[in-house]
């Protein structure tokens, strides 16, 4: 299995990706008042430009994930779950940087995929 491709986000949707845990982020808002598109929903604790992946990577899932896992990906962690439609694939990418979020990504192949990587496991912060 390959560990993670480089991709650069920069105008993503132009280049065949939809952001599977973005929009379910966005559509699980219960206030429908768009509160979230404008800034910062309280309630919700979404933002604008929450689930936007961030770091120039992806991580390759080998099953096709329910939409009640991909969920509970961005709520749980720093990552968001991606759809290559070019390649009919789906992949986990990260929202944030500048730290080790090697957990985050563990935590959410084990609640999409139920295992993790070997190489990942392997170089997962303790």
């Amino acid at each position: 299995m390959l560990f993670s491709v480089n991709v650069d986000w920069q105008d993503y949707i132009n280049k065949g990706w939809e952001n599977k845990g973005r929009e379910l982020l966005f559509n699980s808002c219960e206030c429908k008042e768009g509160a979230h598109y404008k800034g910062y929903c309280e309630k919700c604790e979404i933002s604008e430009d929450s689930a936007e992946p961030m770091m120039n990577y992806a991580y390759p899932l080998e099953t096709t994930p329910d939409d009640e896992k991909i969920l509970e990906v961005v709520k749980r962690t720093c990552c968001t779950v991606m759809y290559n439609s070019n390649e009919d694939t789906y992949y986990i990418a990260l929202c944030g940087g500048g730290m080790n979020l090697s957990q985050d990504i563990a935590l959410a192949y084990n609640i999409l995929e139920k295992w993790v990587p070997l190489e990942l496991a392997l170089s997962t912060s303790t």
